[in-house]
């Protein structure tokens, strides 16, 4: 239980080592609040044994605060101040001292993790020199490599890209109204140019149509009523068959919306189901005691057992509802392109009959009977206007040779656009091939444990965001790990350290009731240090335990 004193304990071994401690103070309790006590001395003495070339060492420390006022003694000589103490104590240990983190990251478990990203991530990357290796990969990336040895980042390099693509559109498109400008003035010419061309066509067309209309005239109508004939009756057989599958269609419509309405009620129950969680604080449905932890399992394994029933019901039920409106859905778009390929069908027939221009010609023809002397006389001399017009061509060519050459300097501003697009692309493939190297190299030192890391997280233009997530057997060490998890994942990682700075340190264990001793049989040849209380809420008695001693 809390309150008993374990981390006391923890606290005391630190202090005594020289790490500082803000919590290891003289106090007492007063109304059920901890009440500091000034002008009491506090005095905590350790001995600790260290292996050298097979011999065991035996060193006593001892420090003693008094008045505020801290004595540090090794082996029973004094030792002048807080650092000096500290040196010694690394050396015994066997570490440098540098930093705080250095000998209390390697002592107790949740220190290093309970440190900011930033520092962890910082011990991290330094393990294996992954800098060196990173920069030995530019060559692999020709396109950025100038930036990359300038030492810049990929926020840097990835903004500079970005300018320049944003430069390179502000004259993209200065450059198409231009165009734009050029060739509307060339429509003008242009307009004026194909339509004196089209309306001399469509005269000279027009002449040579008087000249067959009278002849021709009797034989487009018998032409024209046989394709009225085959037209209609096409129509008719049309009409029956889209009536007949627009049937079908709303058959399906309606079943498949029922299905909908079913899979929305199914997913409602699913998260519904998904959403229920195993109630903790549970108790005997008999007696109203709380659960002991061998019928809490129990409970909980039928909790668990008959939710994952309902959800496999549901989500069998959800896989054949989803396969029957795929079926009909499949079933309602073949028969609207069968309606679709019957209309195409009957369009096809029609333009093949040639009933529009049958019917065109016809009118025409009838109407221009009358007049078609007078009317190939004007046609003549409106010819002869047209073809005269038609010479003046000049000015278009002049205003076709600028569009071209600014469409030129535009198909450089493309072609220098891609070239920074493809230094993007090169950007981004660096930035996956940095994070792949980084955590490659970091997490091989934790192969053989359930810890990996996470140390970079790439934005969608390829740049690097600087990261340190710690994950235990696929989990977020901070967002999805138990206390008993987090406390093995913490020691799978202490050891890890102590190995990597080649040290054989104590580990300290602040509570082995959240883990079990039987999680840590698998030891390195350490000493584990444990606190554990009693079973029961009533005993507070505090037991120190080695684990070495225990296996």
């Amino acid at each position: 239980p809390y309150g008993t004193g374990k981390t006391t304990i923890y606290e005391a071994f630190l202090w005594c080592l020289g790490i500082s401690t803000n919590s290891f103070e003289p106090c007492h309790r007063i109304e059920n609040t901890w009440q500091k006590i000034d002008g009491l001395t506090t005095s905590v003495s350790l001995e600790l044994i260290a292996t050298e070339n097979g011999s065991d060492l035996t060193y006593n420390l001892s420090r003693v605060n008094k008045g505020g006022v801290n004595k540090f003694t090794l082996d029973e000589k004094a030792i002048g101040t807080l650092k000096a103490y500290q040196k010694q104590v690394c050396n015994i240990m066997g570490c440098e001292l540098n930093d705080e983190f250095t000998l209390k990251d390697m002592l107790s478990l949740g220190e290093f993790n309970s440190k900011e990203w930033v520092a962890q991530r910082k011990t991290l990357m330094a393990l294996a020199n992954v800098d060196t290796k990173v920069r030995s990969q530019y060559v692999k990336y020709p396109l950025i490599s100038d930036c990359l040895l300038k030492r810049m980042s990929t926020e840097e390099i990835g903004k500079a890209l970005n300018k320049q693509l944003k430069d390179i559109d502000k004259k993209k498109t200065a450059k198409n109204a231009e165009i734009s400008v050029i060739e509307n003035e060339m429509l003008n010419y242009q307009l004026d140019y194909e339509k004196l061309g089209k309306d001399l066509e469509t005269v000279e067309k027009r002449i040579a149509e008087i000249d067959e209309q009278l002849t021709d005239y009797t034989k487009l109508q018998e032409e024209f009523a046989q394709a009225t004939i085959k037209k209609e009756q096409a129509r008719v057989e049309l009409d029956l068959l889209i009536k007949a599958e627009n049937t079908k269609v709303l058959e399906y419509t309606r079943d498949i919306s029922k299905s909908n309405a079913r899979l929305v009620e199914i997913d409602e129950e699913i998260n519904f189901t998904e959403g229920k969680e195993f109630n903790e604080n549970a108790v005997c449905p008999y007696c109203g005691r709380e659960l002991n932890f061998e019928s809490k399992a129990k409970a909980l394994e039928n909790f668990e057992k008959e939710k994952e029933n309902k959800l496999k019901s549901l989500r069998e039920e959800r896989i054949a509802l989803k396969s029957r409106i795929e079926t009909f859905d499949k079933e309602r778009a073949l028969t609207n392109k069968n309606m679709v390929d019957k209309q195409f069908e009957f369009d096809r027939s029609v333009e093949k009959l040639g009933w529009v221009d049958l019917r065109n010609k016809t009118t025409a023809m009838g109407n221009a009977n009358i007049l078609i002397i007078r009317e190939k006389e004007s046609l003549d001399k409106k010819a002869n206007d047209l073809r005269i017009e038609l010479a003046k061509e000049e000015q278009l060519e002049r205003l076709n040779l600028k569009a071209n050459d600014m469409r030129k300097e535009l198909l450089e501003l493309c072609e220098e656009e891609q070239g920074v697009l493809e230094r993007k692309e090169e950007l981004k493939k660096y930035s996956q091939d940095t994070r792949k190297i980084v955590e490659d190299t970091i997490n091989s030192y934790f192969e053989d444990t359930n810890i990996t890391y996470q140390l970079y997280s790439i934005t969608n233009d390829g740049t690097l965001n600087a990261d340190c997530i710690c994950m235990w057997q696929g989990r977020s060490y901070d967002k999805a790990l138990s206390r008993g998890e987090r406390l093995l994942a913490d020691y799978e990682l202490i050891n890890i350290l102590q190995q990597v700075y080649d040290l054989s340190l104590p580990i300290f264990v602040d509570n082995l009731g959240d883990i079990g001793e039987t999680q840590l049989d698998k030891v390195r040849d350490v000493q584990v240090i444990t606190l554990k209380t009693g079973e029961s809420k009533e005993d507070k008695n505090v037991s120190v335990i080695s684990v070495k001693e225990v296996y």
